[in-house]
């Protein structure tokens, strides 16, 4: 039907670039509230992210055929130079990361302070019971960096990378990653947009979303753990404080 032809299912697609962000912006606040009110719904919250990810994700996959630009790959099928030059690129920011984060979780907890402060935008979401944290490792996680690589680099970054040279279409589609993040501040959104830099140059050179996917996906569950390790220290910390006083009262 003419209805839907090429230039229609184009425009589905950056509908969805465009209304995810919005509605994010104008919802996060709302939940936000909700959540620390009634830490109990953060697990609702989790099962409604995965629907919402999966979502558009599988109408994708259903209906690729009418996105000639969507050509996903899970394979190792770039040259064997560039793969290396992936995974060389991979390596390093995942070194680099996860040494900084350890170095800041020594022995000295003077870094919590400033590790929480970091995470302050973003507290309300992390998991704070094992059984959170479970959810968040195994299905969260991974359903994020399954379908946003999927979504963002396989179909925004194969659209762009056909109308616009590479270097556009790596920034436009890293800042369209960002975007979502806006509710974290100018800080959250340019840290996200830089990482999805990363991932869209990773997937340009090996040609596939594999490493995109995996690096995606490791980051979120490192974050949940140190959240969770973080925020769950600074309760002890806290009863602690609170036990003496509590003694002197009775």
């Amino acid at each position: 039907m003419l209805l839907w032809d090429n230039l229609t299912w184009d425009y589905l697609m950056w509908s969805y670039f465009v209304i995810t962000p919005l509605y994010v912006v104008l919802t996060y606040k709302s939940l936000r509230q909700q959540v620390i009110a009634n830490p109990a719904i953060r697990m609702g919250l989790y099962s409604s992210s995965i629907i919402g990810l999966w979502i558009p994700m599988l109408i994708l996959l259903a209906y690729q055929n009418q996105f000639p630009s969507f050509a996903p790959s899970f394979k190792i099928i770039g040259s064997y130079n560039n793969w290396w030059i992936a995974i060389a690129i991979t390596l390093s920011f995942l070194t680099t990361f996860l040494a900084w984060s350890l170095i800041s979780l020594k022995a000295n907890t003077d870094k919590d302070k400033s590790l929480v402060k970091g995470l302050t935008p973003i507290q309300w979401l992390l998991p704070a019971t094992p059984k959170e944290l479970r959810r968040f490792i195994f299905l969260v996680s991974p359903s994020a960096g399954i379908c946003e690589e999927i979504l963002y680099r396989g179909l925004l970054l194969g659209f762009l990378s056909q109308n616009l040279s590479v270097t556009s279409a790596v920034i436009i589609s890293s800042l369209a990653f960002g975007a979502p993040h806006l509710y974290q501040g100018w800080t959250g959104f340019i840290k996200t947009a830089l990482l999805g830099a990363i991932m869209a140059i990773m997937t340009v050179l090996s040609e596939s979303l594999l490493l995109a996917i995996i690096l995606h996906t490791v980051i979120d569950i490192y974050m949940g753990i140190l959240g969770y390790i973080i925020l769950t220290r600074q309760k002890q910390q806290s009863s602690l404080a609170l036990t003496p006083n509590l003694k002197e009262t009775v």
